[in-house]
């Protein structure tokens, strides 16, 4: 039988406490040492005890010269510093190398949180692009403001990316309740970013698949994944797509070609989700409008209480109260006594005395009380009242009331 390959344990050392931190859900990326030329491995991010990290830690590769069966390799730990302000912390993420040197590591998305008892369902999903510039002699962190539009949870934890040409492409990932089958294009150089309209057989929603280009580059093979179950199946992307389009998923059970049923499929799909969408909107919009009567509705209750409790309290204060007692008790007084000196005497001197007139008393504004033309004002518990004829031929015959009033003979009736 032949060796195919041997598993080796190489012996560790460490420039830190710890020989590695330990930690899951984190990258990994193959990066020499550009001084030394030794093979060295960058680590970044993860989840360790439920939190997630940020930092940056590497791992060389010793080889020996020894060619015995034991093979006495060593792993060298070492904490990488760098500059500039490093990501949030993080899990689930994806790192890729770009640049025309391969020298600049891209981290995009994962998952961040504090104390994540469920790495699966807790935590705020990223959708964020930094890049560690390795080129420099200290490494130095930078993050990409992007533009274009994209869904709200793609790019987030556990996703998968591939570098095509210019471009990262970005497939799954998300939380357990809201996991995508999106295919994301990332371009770090003009730092846009956009979502891909794909053809054929698109892949069920899942986090934590493979996808890995294949010999040519014109194929994206993507394996696996989970979706409340371990997922065993299998999928091309192919850039260019089937004939027209630019890309395109087919199962790898499936015979490669377009055809006219897929065509309408893809056509109803995306009908469907049209139809979805303005219901959607239609909704919101309904949404909307009722919440806008129900707080116009709430606004003028609330007006409309405030207005009488306003009024009740003025109505209720002690200055009112003992108003509305003087004028009372004047008014009875007066109108008494004037039909009383009304029968004695026969009438007033001007004959047109009707004790049993009606009676209207008409309260006088700021402005009126101030006119100098008016029909003719007098005084009664303090507040200035408008003489109606009835109530002049009632007090006509009692000076003694109005003496006093600037304003008693300004009604043109001479009092006697």
């Amino acid at each position: 039988m032949k060796l195919l390959g041997r598993w080796i344990h190489p012996t560790v050392t460490s420039s830190f406490k710890d020989k590695g931190t330990a930690r899951a859900f984190h990258t990994a990326t193959y990066f020499p040492n550009k001084r030394t030329g030794a093979a060295r491995v960058l680590m970044f991010g993860g989840l360790a005890d439920g939190a997630p990290l940020n930092t940056v830690e590497s791992v060389e590769l010793k080889l020996s010269s020894s060619q015995n069966q034991s093979y006495p390799h060593t792993w060298h730990w070492k904490q990488v510093s760098t500059l500039g302000i490093a990501p949030i912390p993080r899990f689930g993420h994806s790192a890729t190398l770009c640049g025309t040197e391969k020298n600049k590591l891209v981290i995009i998305g994962g998952c961040h949180g504090h104390v994540l008892r469920d790495f699966n369902s807790n935590g705020r999903e990223l959708k964020d692009v930094h890049i560690l510039d390795l080129a420099a002699d200290i490494p130095t962190w930078s993050e990409l403001d992007m533009r274009g539009y994209i869904p709200t949870h793609c790019l987030g934890r556990l996703h998968c990316a591939v570098k095509a040409g210019q471009e990262i492409l970005c497939f799954g990932g998300g939380a357990a309740s809201k996991m995508t089958n999106d295919v994301i294009a990332v371009n770090v150089y003009n730092k846009t970013w956009r979502q891909l309209e794909m053809e054929g057989q698109a892949p069920s929603p899942r986090q934590d698949s493979y996808m890995v280009p294949l010999e040519g580059g014109t194929e994206m093979l993507m394996f696996g994944g989970w979706n409340k179950k371990a997922l065993g199946d299998c999928y091309l992307l192919r850039l260019g797509g089937f004939r027209t389009r630019e890309y395109a998923f087919s199962g790898c059970n499936l015979k490669p070609g377009y055809d006219q049923a897929e065509e309408r499929r893809r056509e109803e799909r995306r009908l469907e989700k049209e139809r979805e969408r303005r219901e959607r909107e239609k909704q919101e919009k309904l949404k909307m409008e009722r919440e806008k009567r129900e707080k116009e509705k709430v606004g003028k209750k609330k007006n409309k209480s405030e207005g009488k409790a306003a009024a009740a309290a003025a109505a209720d204060s002690p200055e009112a109260t003992y108003r509305k007692m003087m004028n009372s008790f004047i008014i009875r007084s007066a109108l008494s006594q004037a039909t009383a000196a009304g029968s004695q005497a026969g009438g007033c001197s001007c004959g047109r005395c009707q004790p049993n007139a009606p009676v209207t008393l008409e309260p006088l504004d700021a402005e009126e009380e101030e006119q100098e033309d008016a029909v003719g004002v007098f005084l009664l518990g303090g507040v200035a009242y408008k003489k109606s004829q009835a109530i002049e031929r009632n007090f006509s015959c009692l000076p003694w009331l109005l003496a006093g009033s600037s304003s008693a003979t300004r009604s043109g009736h001479a009092l006697p």
